[in-house]
C-alpha cells in the first residue's frame, strides 16, 4: 500500500501525564507506588481507538482505528499503522479504508518468512452488523510498505456467518488465531469460537471448535516454551466474566480456568515462567478502565494495576523489551477517544516470590526463561559475568525442525550456530541473540565461555558436517546419524563479546584415532568449563576418542590466552568406563580438579584430581548420578557443583563442596527443579549475581516441548 508524502510526516508528542499507581485487587503483597509516565500519542480523529503494539525490525509498530464513534451507520471506520524507533516520535506507514465499509481493529505479528501480518475484520453496520469478514495485509521484510486489504480464505468447514479472526500468533511456524462468529440476528443462537491455523497468513484451516459457552468472541493465544497454548477469551453472554483456555499439540482438547472479571480487548504476555501479564478492560460498578494484571497460569490475580483511564477505553497492546513493559491503550477519560503510551520497568510487575529452602543455607529464588523461540531449538549454554557486570549467555542455536514438517529434532545440524544473549540483572534477557560464530564448513555445539583476568573472552567449541557419498573421506571418522565430526576450535574475543576472532584450532591428542573430512587428525574438543589458573595457565579438559565407541580425558594448557595449547597429560583412563565432558578449577592449594561426566559407568559422577600441575590424575567415582557437571568457586571459598538430572524425576541438581572438593561422599544433594519433560535437559553453568545470589543457567524442556534456555536464581548464605 503506498501512501501520501503528507501521510509521512513526523508525529509531535502531544501530551504527558503523570498519575501515581493505585492496587485495587489482588494480593501477593503490597505494592509499591510509583509515578507511570502516560503519553498520548494519537488524537487526530473524532474517535480512535482499539490500539495494538508490535516491535519488528528495531521499530515499534503500532496501529488503531480511527472513524466518527465506537461504531455507527456512517461505515467510516479506517485502520492507521505508525511506527517509532523511540516511542516519541511517530510516522504513518499504511492506512486501510474501504468505501462504504467499516474497517476495525488491526493486529499484528511477524511471518516465518520474515513480513509482518496485519489482520483485520470490516463490515457493514446498520443497527447491527450486516456482513463481517476477516481480512488480510502484508509488509514487506523492511515494514515500510503494505499491500492492500485481501479477503481471508477461510476453511469451508467452519459454516459462514459474520466472521472475525481477532489476533493470529505465531508458533513452531504456522500461525494460530481464534475465528469468532455470530448468526446474522445475533440473538438467534449462540457465538461459536473456532481454533484456525496458517501457514501463509491468507488460507485458514480449522483445527478445532472450542467448546465454550457465553458467546465468545475476542481471543489472544499465547504459548510457552513447551508449545503449550493458553488462549484469553472474552464472552458477552450468561456471567459474561472471561475465561483462560489450554491446550497441548494438536490443540483439540481444552481446559478452561474462568477469569473472576470482564474482558474487553483481552490481551496477554508471559511475564515470567510462572506469570502472566493481562491487559484488558475493567469494570467497577458503573464505569470502566484499562487495566493490567499480574495472574499465575490460571488467570488468579496477584495483582491489579488501573491505567489513567475511563469510560470508552481499553484494548491494550503490549511488548516487553530492554526491560520495560510497554502498553499502548486507548481511553476517552479526558474527552474525546485516544490512543495512550506507557512504559512499565518489569522489576516493578514482578510479584515478589518467597524463596524456598533446597539445602543447608541454601534457598531457591525462582526460575527464569532466558531464551525461548518457537523457531528455533536452543540448546548447551554457558554464562559469564563480564568486567562491566552484563551477563552474556552463549547457547547452541539451531532451527526447530518441527517447521519442516520432521518428526524431531536432533544435537547435531548443520544449521547450528553459537549466539549469545546479555543481561544485567539475570531476570530479563535481550530478546533476539547476537551471532557469535557460524562456521564456514558446518554447524557448530556447545559454546564454552571462559573471560580471563584481563577481560579477554574465549569460548570453546566443536563441529559437525555432511558430505556426498562420493566424498573421499579418510577412515575411521567419527559419524552420528549422517553427520561427520570436524573436531574443536575456539574464537576470542577482546571487547566484550562485541566481535570474534579465530578461529583458533587447538592439537589433536596423540591417542585420538579418528579424521575429520580434510583428512586430518580431529583437533582436540569438550563440553565443559575451562579455567584460568593462579599461574596464568588456561587449563583445559578435552576428550579423545582412544578406542571404538570410547573416550578418554586429557589435560591441555594455554599459556597465552587460548591461542595455542600443549598437552599436559591423560586425566582419566580406564579400559571400560569412557570420560567425556569436563570442567576443572584449581583448588587454594593448588590441586587441580576436574568433574567428568561418564559413559559405561551407571551415569556415575567422577572427580580427577591432580596434585603436580595437571601432569597427573587420580580418578574416582563421587557415587552419585548426574551429568555434565560445572564448578564455581563461592566467594567463601566452598565449590558448588550443578549438573543436570536425567533420571525421573527429571530436573537441574546440585551440591556444595570444602574448597578443596574433599568431602563430595557427604555433601547434601540440592535439588532445583523436578518439572522436566523427559532426560534431554540440564548441561548447567552456574555464575556468580552478587556476594550471596548465584544464576545457574541449562536448557531445559516441559512435557517434552521444544528446548530452550532457562536458568535458576538460588541464595547461598557466606559460611564464616
Amino acid at each position: 500500500m503506498k501512501l501520501q508524502i503528507n501521510d509521512m510526516k513526523k508525529l509531535s508528542t502531544l501530551k504527558t501525564i503523570l498519575i501515581g499507581w493505585v492496587i485495587l485487587l489482588g494480593a501477593g503483597g503490597a505494592f509499591a507506588q510509583t509515578e507511570i509516565k502516560v503519553t498520548k500519542i494519537w488524537d487526530k480523529a473524532k474517535h480512535n481507538a482499539f490500539p495494538d503494539l508490535y516491535f519488528f525490525n528495531d521499530y515499534y509498530y503500532c496501529t488503531f482505528r480511527e472513524g466518527t464513534s465506537h461504531v455507527d451507520q456512517n461505515n467510516d471506520g479506517q485502520v492507521r499503522i505508525i511506527r517509532s524507533k523511540d516511542l516519541k516520535n511517530w510516522e504513518t506507514v499504511a492506512k486501510y479504508a474501504l468505501k462504504g465499509i467499516d474497517v476495525r481493529e488491526a493486529r499484528l505479528s511477524s511471518m516465518p518468512d520474515g513480513r509482518m501480518l496485519v489482520t483485520i475484520a470490516a463490515g457493514v453496520w446498520k443497527n447491527g452488523y450486516e456482513s463481517l469478514r476477516p481480512y488480510v495485509s502484508f509488509s514487506n521484510p523492511s515494514g515500510t510498505d503494505f499491500t492492500p486489504l485481501e479477503l481471508a480464505q477461510v476453511d469451508p468447514a467452519i459454516p459462514e456467518g459474520l466472521d472475525w479472526i481477532w489476533r493470529v500468533t505465531w508458533n513452531d511456524g504456522v500461525g494460530y488465531g481464534v475465528l469468532y462468529k455470530f448468526p446474522l440476528d445475533r440473538n438467534s443462537a449462540p457465538w461459536e469460537a473456532y481454533l484456525v491455523s496458517t501457514r501463509d497468513g491468507k488460507h485458514y484451516k480449522k483445527v478445532s471448535q472450542i467448546p465454550i459457552d457465553g458467546n465468545p468472541n475476542e481471543s489472544t493465544i499465547r504459548f510457552d516454551a513447551q508449545g503449550k497454548m493458553y488462549v484469553m477469551i472474552r464472552r458477552e453472554a450468561g456471567d459474561k466474566m472471561g475465561a483462560l483456555a489450554t491446550s497441548v499439540y494438536p490443540y483439540t482438547n481444552w481446559s478452561f480456568s474462568p477469569l473472576k472479571w470482564r474482558l474487553g480487548g483481552p490481551n496477554f504476555l508471559f511475564l515470567t515462567n510462572d506469570e502472566l501479564i493481562m491487559g484488558s478492560r475493567l469494570h467497577t460498578g458503573q464505569t470502566a478502565q484499562t487495566a493490567l494484571f499480574v495472574t499465575d497460569l490460571s488467570g488468579n490475580v496477584k495483582r491489579t494495576i488501573p491505567l489513567p483511564s475511563n469510560g470508552d477505553s481499553s484494548y491494550p497492546g503490549m511488548v516487553i523489551r530492554d526491560g520495560s513493559l510497554h502498553v499502548v491503550y486507548y481511553s476517552s477519560h479526558e474527552g474525546k477517544s485516544s490512543i495512550y503510551l506507557t512504559e512499565i520497568p518489569l522489576t516493578d510487575l514482578k510479584a515478589s516470590q518467597p524463596s524456598e529452602q533446597v539445602g543447608p543455607g541454601v534457598r531457591k529464588v525462582k526460575d527464569v526463561v532466558i531464551y525461548q523461540d518457537s523457531l528455533f531449538y536452543s540448546t548447551f549454554p554457558s554464562v559469564v559475568k563480564k568486567t562491566d557486570g552484563e551477563l552474556l549467555v552463549a547457547f547452541r542455536r539451531a532451527p526447530n525442525r518441527r517447521m519442516y514438517g520432521e518428526q524431531n529434532n536432533n544435537h547435531v545440524d548443520h544449521n547450528s550456530y553459537l549466539v549469545g544473549v546479555r543481561s544485567t540483572d539475570g531476570e530479563t534477557w535481550t530478546p533476539d541473540p547476537d551471532l557469535i560464530y557460524a562456521h564456514a564448513f558446518g554447524g557448530s555445539q556447545d559454546p564454552c565461555l571462559l573471560q580471563l583476568k584481563d577481560g579477554t573472552l574465549l569460548c570453546a567449541s566443536y563441529g559437525w558436517t555432511t558430505v556426498r557419498d562420493d566424498a573421499n573421506v579418510k577412515q575411521p571418522y567419527f559419524e552420528s546419524g549422517g553427520f561427520i565430526f570436524l573436531g574443536g576450535y575456539l574464537v576470542r574475543s577482546t571487547d566484550g563479546g562485541k566481535t570474534w576472532e579465530g578461529p583458533y584450532y587447538p592439537p589433536h591428542i596423540a591417542s585420538e584415532r579418528h579424521y575429520n573430512v580434510f583428512n586430518q587428525p580431529v583437533p582436540a574438543y569438550n563440553r565443559g568449563a575451562l579455567y584460568e589458573a593462579k599461574d596464568g595457565r588456561i587449563l583445559w579438559i578435552v576428550a579423545a576418542h582412544d578406542s571404538v565407541k570410547k573416550t578418554s580425558n586429557y589435560l591441555l594448557v594455554s599459556k597465552d590466552k587460548g591461542l595455542t595449547w600443549e598437552y599436559s597429560g591423560v586425566v582419566a583412563k580406564d579400559p571400560t568406563v569412557s570420560f567425556n565432558e569436563a570442567s576443572v578449577i584449581e583448588t587454594p592449594k593448588g590441586d587441580i580438579v576436574g568433574f567428568l561426566r561418564t559413559a559405561g559407568f551407571d551415569d556415575q559422577a567422577v572427580i580427577a584430581r591432580s596434585t603436580d600441575g595437571g601432569k597427573t590424575f587420580h580418578w574416582q567415582s563421587m557415587r552419585f548420578q548426574g551429568h555434565p557437571l560445572n564448578a564455581l568457586q563461592l566467594p567463601d571459598g566452598r565449590v558448588l557443583v550443578t549438573y543436570g538430572y536425567r533420571h525421573k524425576p527429571f530436573g537441574i541438581r546440585a551440591r556444595i563442596l570444602n574448597a578443596e572438593c574433599t568431602d563430595w561422599d557427604t555433601a547434601q544433594e540440592i535439588v532445583l527443579r523436578t518439572d522436566g519433560g523427559n532426560g534431554d535437559l540440564g548441561y548447567t553453568w552456574p555464575v556468580q549475581l552478587d556476594k550471596n545470589r548465584v544464576l545457574v543457567v541449562y536448557y531445559f524442556n516441559k512435557e517434552n516441548g521444544l528446548r530452550h534456555i532457562a536458568g535458576t536464581i538460588i541464595e547461598i548464605d557466606v559460611e564464616k
